[in-house]
Parts: C-alpha cells; sequence; structure tokens
C-alpha cells in the first residue's frame, strides 16, 4: 500500500493485513501494543471490529513523569473496548550509545514477544502511521543508516506487523473522534527538543508548503521501491553469511573475514547489518559505524557500532556482539543425575555404568571416576580459573586451553564446563566437547565409572 488513504477505517486496517500476508476473517489472535494515544486506540478498535480475537499490551516504561497516567488511561480504554490488557511496568536500561526512545522501543518489542508467547498470539500489531514512516525517513537519513533505514518502516517484521503504514495520523485521529473513542495526548509529544518532534512541527509542515500535500503519497511510493531492492541485497548478503556462525547462544554471530574480503563494499556493509539483524537489532547501525565494523575485519581491533554493540577481529572471523555480553547464571545439580540449562541449551546427564573395555571417543560423551559424584555445577568460565587436562601434566589457565582449541574469544566467554562445587571450592571436571580434567579421570583397572552425556534441550 504506497498512498495515504483516508478515512481511516477498519476496512483500512483489513486492507494492511492482507497485504503482508494476514488473513482477519480466519480470526487471528492478536496483541495490539496500546499505549494509549489516538493512532493505537484506533488500531486496537479497528482490528476487534474486522474479527480478529485482540489482545492489548502496554508498558510503562517510567522514562517520563507521568507515565502512569498512560497506563491508566489504555486500561481503561481497553476496558471501555471490552478487550483483555497486559499492563506491565519496566525499568528500562539505556545502553551506552543508546537513546531512551530507542532503549524504550526495544524493551518494548522485547516484552511484547514475552506477552504473545503466553498469551499464544499469532501476530503483534503496532499503530504506525504514514506520518511516522516519513519522520522515521527523515531520522535515518540524518543518521545516514543506509538502504535499510530510507526505506522506513517495515510493514512486517517476523511477528510483528504495521497494518496502518498507509493511514495518516491525523486521519486515525479523526476516525477515534468521530467514533466517540477516548485516547490520550502525550506531552512529550510537543517537546522540539526530541529530534522526531522537529521534524514532525517544523520540517514536514514547510514540506508540504514546498512540495505541496501530495509529496507524501510519493515518499510512500519511494519506501516501497526502496525496500524490494534491500530485500534483494539482504537475500544476496544472507547467502554469503550462510557460513558465519552464532555464537554466544545467539547472542553474537561471527562473520568469516575471508567472506567479506573483495566483496563489494554495498554488499559488505549489508552482510554486517544482517549480522546484527540475526542478533535481534531492530534499528539499522549508521553507515560510518559498518564502514568501522568492516575497517576491523580489514585491519582488526574492534568498532563501535552504536546501541550497545560492537564488532571485533577474533582470529579469521569479524564477530558482531553486544559490548557487554551477559554470561548465564550457574546451574546446580547433582551428579550421578542430569543438569538442565536453559540459557545455555544443554542438559548434562551421569550415570554410574560398568567401565567399558575401550575408552573410545564418543562425542558429546566422557568418563570420570565414581568416587567424584557429588554436588555440580553447568556453567560457563570462570575469570583467571585454571585446568589440568587429562594426558598433560599440571594445569593451564583455561582460557589458554579454550584458545589452543580453537575457539574464538567470544565463543569462549561461553564455553560450557561442568564444574565439581566439592570441598568449597569450584574445579572444572569436563570441558564440555573438549577434554575431562586429569583430577576426575577414571583410575585405570577401575570396574565402573561415570558417564557422562550432553545434550540439546529441545525447544529451550
Amino acid at each position: 500500500m504506497d498512498q495515504i488513504s483516508e478515512p481511516a477505517s477498519p476496512e483500512l486496517v483489513a486492507a494492511g493485513l492482507r497485504a503482508i500476508g494476514v488473513e482477519p476473517t480466519t480470526r487471528p489472535r492478536v496483541l495490539a501494543c496500546l499505549s494509549g494515544g489516538s493512532d493505537s486506540t484506533f488500531l486496537t478498535w479497528a482490528l476487534s471490529e474486522i474479527g480478529c480475537e485482540v489482545i492489548a499490551f502496554h508498558l510503562d516504561h517510567g522514562l517520563r513523569p507521568g507515565s502512569e497516567r498512560d497506563a491508566r488511561g489504555a486500561e481503561a480504554i481497553a476496558s471501555e473496548l471490552e478487550i483483555p490488557i497486559h499492563s506491565l511496568t519496566a525499568d528500562i536500561d539505556i545502553a551506552a550509545g543508546s537513546s531512551p526512545e530507542t532503549a524504550a522501543r526495544e524493551a518494548r518489542y522485547q516484552i511484547a514477544e514475552q506477552i504473545a508467547d503466553e498469551t499464544a498470539a499469532d501476530w503483534i500489531a503496532t499503530g504506525h502511521t504514514a506520518d511516522d514512516q516519513i519522520e522515521t525517513f527523515f531520522i535515518n537519513l540524518a543518521r545516514g543508516a543506509g538502504l535499510d533505514g530510507l526505506a522506513a518502516i517495515p510493514p512486517r517484521r517476523g511477528r510483528i506487523v504495521r497494518p496502518m503504514l498507509s493511514v495518516s495520523r491525523d486521519a486515525a485521529r479523526q476516525a477515534c473522534s468521530d467514533r466517540g473513542l477516548k485516547f490520550i495526548d502525550d506531552p512529550t509529544n510537543a517537546d522540539t527538543s526530541i529530534l522526531r518532534n522537529r521534524i514532525r512541527h517544523d520540517l514536514v509542515p514547510k514540506l508540504a508548503e514546498i512540495l505541496g500535500p501530495g509529496y507524501r503519497d510519493a515518499m510512500l511510493r519511494q519506501f516501497a521501491y526502496l525496500r524490494g531492492d534491500a530485500e534483494l541485497l539482504n537475500a544476496l548478503a544472507d547467502a554469503k553469511l550462510k557460513k558465519s556462525m552464532l555464537l554466544a547462544g545467539g547472542l553474537a554471530v561471527g562473520i568469516e573475514v575471508s567472506a567479506l574480503a573483495g566483496l563489494n563494499q554495498a554488499l559488505a556493509r549489508r552482510m554486517v547489518r544482517r549480522a546484527l539483524a540475526l542478533i535481534g537489532v531492530e534499528t539499522p547501525p549508521a553507515g560510518r559505524f559498518v564502514e568501522d565494523a568492516i575497517r576491523a575485519a580489514r585491519e582488526g581491533g574492534s568498532a563501535d557500532l552504536g546501541g550497545g554493540f560492537i564488532a571485533r577481529r577474533e582470529g579469521e572471523y569479524l564477530v558482531v556482539r553486544p559490548s557487554v555480553l551477559s554470561v548465564p547464571e550457574p546451574t546446580a545439580g547433582s551428579i550421578p543425575g542430569r543438569i538442565e540449562s536453559p540459557s545455555l541449551g544443554i542438559a548434562v546427564t551421569g550415570e554410574i555404568v560398568d567401565a567399558p573395555e575401550t575408552w573410545e571417543d564418543e562425542p558429546g560423551t566422557a568418563w570420570i571416576a565414581p568416587g567424584k559424584a557429588g554436588n555440580f555445577t553447568l556453567r560457563t568460565p570462570r575469570e583467571g580459573e585454571r585446568f589440568s587436562p587429562l594426558g598433560m601434566k599440571g594445569s593451564k589457565p583455561l582460557a589458554d586451553f579454550l584458545a589452543e582449541a580453537g575457539m574464538l574469544r567470544t565463543a569462549r566467554e561461553w564455553a560450557p564446563v561442568l564444574a565439581s562445587e566439592g570441598s568449597g571450592r569450584s574445579e572444572v571436571a569436563w570441558v564440555i566437547g573438549r577434554r575431562v580434567s586429569s583430577h576426575f579421570a577414571v583410575p585405570i583397572g577401575a570396574p565402573e565409572a561415570i558417564r557422562l552425556r550432553v545434550e540439546p534441550l529441545v525447544g529451550e
């Protein structure tokens, strides 16, 4: 839908859904993001009018005074529409280099995905309008965000859908007034210290004055053209990214430097942006950040990607990751027994069995002495800890052992280990998938052994 359609109506929202492959007559369950403003109020009402099963969602970020008033207002709107609502509050962590608005948006989407899972929602709908598209274009233009940024707001990303991108903000507001739908005016929308508001109140009216009102339809058509070009480039970049690897439980991506070398620069930049998208970054990074990342791949070192993300050369890979990588909390249990770590996505099972006649290497299996049974944790390496690999005299820093095994620095931070927690200290018994400790080796001639096996946690 590449032109502005007025007046706003439920039929336009239905058409917006159909344009992105969602048929409202099948009664899909939709989680509507309800801020309480006229756009989201109209969306929530329209979705229910066209037959969707609607659940409302509101998140109070607590980033400005009076935000609790908006939460109460959204709850009242949902009540009047006879729609259930999940109204939550959250403490927003603003990463270095990120704005409060960006942090709030990312938190909103993250929590919306969680609520959608809990409520078995098919889709998450937002009330973005044609005006939001135009404002986003100019924000991204100023940031140098590349083709993806100039294509403005995508109508669909995953299960997030935006069926009002051809509806103007004024039309949505008028539709609410005509139907007696109450909504809340956000006072911060008048604050021109915020870039989006300056564009809205200063730039856009001047464009209409100079170019005439038809410029908005022309821009929407241009967004559609750019989006098509971006999709083609994304497909080419994704094909090149097939040799990349997910690290740290999917929180980071390693791109082979050789895959970037010699590429057309447009495609190389696209690969870095797609790597960020793989780890859940929605806002396209500024072009200068991407150029710095490609330079890091070529020359070594690291580059800031903004929003709390970096790109860093590690061996023969360019690793795209959060600047601060959180690691899972240890999971405690007993061996013999089973210990599961949903964060690491694995489980380790230990059982006492007859010692085999021959000790053959089997992927995902290790053997330790029965006398070492007791309390264990499934965790990641700790700074400065040492390891005594079976077959080697003495010990060495665990970090060195992992580096010698060819693991990238980021992967080493998340390398799973099974550690014994006896005698008031934690000692690595098994670097999972690599080697057991000589301190836990099965004695020669022992009739029994503890067989350890690691397996993925399916569905976690």
